[in-house]
């Protein structure tokens, strides 16, 4: 879908959408927000990457692929896609139902920091 097209979406009860994403830095780089600000497009304040799910997901795919070595551009990607196969939807459905935990956890520390590995203590099997 283009990104036009995107902008332009809105609510089936005509309400404007608000645009989400994380706080990686291309998201957060003043020229995108600027962008964002100009064209009156709401962004969802995103006060953590603990609250994205999928961020567990791509980092243990990041180990996955440290632990295999690439050794250029062509073998990372290949390895890519060996590593990505071995990612089960079981391995994809618990940090999403870890999500109310860290919820919680966000919630007490009122946005701030939180130890995190009282949480991933809970979660030791995630990946193993």
């Amino acid at each position: 879908m283009p990104w036009r097209t995107f902008c332009c979406l809105q609510h089936p009860s005509g309400r404007p959408c608000i645009f989400q994403q994380d706080i990686a830095r291309p998201h957060s780089a003043s020229v995108t927000t600027s962008w964002l600000r100009r064209r009156g497009i709401r962004v969802l304040k995103w006060p953590s990457p603990d609250l994205n799910p999928i961020q567990m997901v791509w980092g243990e795919l990041d180990r996955r692929l440290k632990a295999k070595g690439p050794t250029s551009a062509k073998h990372l990607w290949e390895l890519l896609q060996d590593c990505w196969k071995t990612i089960s939807g079981e391995d994809v459905l618990k940090p999403i139902e870890r999500m109310p935990r860290v919820c919680k956890a966000v919630i007490r520390a009122k946005g701030g920091y939180f130890e995190e590995t009282l949480i991933c203590f809970q979660l030791f099997h995630l990946f193993c």
